[in-house]
């Protein structure tokens, strides 16, 4: 009897290390897909975010739409089943209609390859560095200094690259960055602070666009607005004006782990 115990308890210590060993790999395996990728070819542009808490979004834009809106968005949830990614998500214009996708980590290159949005393919996703404020403090009370903003700003939003730009004279400019360069994108107009809110007048359109600022640092802040979209906004340095933004870098395994970055599919 002493024995067969013995026995069993040693069979019940090797299940809780056999879970413990599983679980932990899980979780390394689970770090790799933390983030943000993109794909890009001659159609289109895709973007597939994966946050901590296991929710997912997408969003894909057609670069030669006729019909509008062209970009399109699926939200929905993820899971690492041995070594495979698990997606399964819905657009958000029919959410009842589920969709799910398979991928997995390739180590060698540091790229996500994962199924196509039309399941016809698979496609091999660059890991990208979005703008990011983790040291920013909170904006619970009183006015934001108009010096704080001054200056230029990298802004992703959806599939593109945007950066603003704030000057002493409350002029604003807004430009977006195609394969060639930044080029202005018909955003122009004045620019103020109204207590912790950016508000941004349009030249054309005659409206004023105001941001909450939820956080702000010396090199970054984050604002939501009037639909609570959330947007990071990161400094871009004089020497750094017509540079191209950060895009993709390939992860390696020298590399610290990824952040997060909440999601551009909002």
């Amino acid at each position: 009897m002493f024995r067969r115990l013995r026995i069993r308890d040693g069979a019940a210590m090797l299940a809780v290390v056999s879970a413990f060993t599983l679980a932990s790999c899980s979780r390394a395996n689970e770090a790799n897909f933390i983030g943000t990728w993109k794909f890009e070819n001659e159609q289109y542009i895709e973007e597939l975010t994966f946050n901590r808490d296991h929710s997912f979004a997408s969003v894909r834009e057609e670069k030669h739409a006729i019909s509008h809106p062209p970009v399109a968005e699926e939200q929905g949830t993820w899971r690492i089943d041995g070594d495979i990614l698990q997606m399964d998500a819905a657009w958000r214009d029919t959410p009842n209609e589920r969709r799910k996708r398979t991928g997995h980590f390739d180590a060698r290159s540091g790229r996500l390859i994962a199924l196509a949005f039309d399941f016809t393919k698979s496609n091999a996703y660059e890991r990208l560095r979005l703008p990011s404020c983790h040291d920013a403090r909170a904006i619970t009370s009183g006015d934001v200094l108009e010096t704080a903003l001054i200056g230029s700003w990298w802004v992703h939003y959806e599939t593109s690259d945007l950066q603003f730009r704030f000057l002493p004279n409350h002029h604003f400019a807004s430009f977006s960055y195609h394969s060639d360069g930044w080029h202005p994108d018909q955003g122009e107009g004045e620019w103020r602070v109204e207590g912790p809110r950016l508000v941004i007048k349009d030249a054309d359109l005659k409206t004023d666009s105001k941001f909450l600022i939820l956080g702000l640092a010396e090199n970054c802040f984050s604002a939501e607005n009037i639909d609570r979209l959330k947007l990071v906004f990161e400094r871009v340095r004089e020497n750094e004006i017509s540079a191209p933004p950060p895009g993709a870098s390939p992860s390696t395994p020298s590399s610290p782990p990824p952040t997060e970055t909440p999601s551009p599919a909002h």
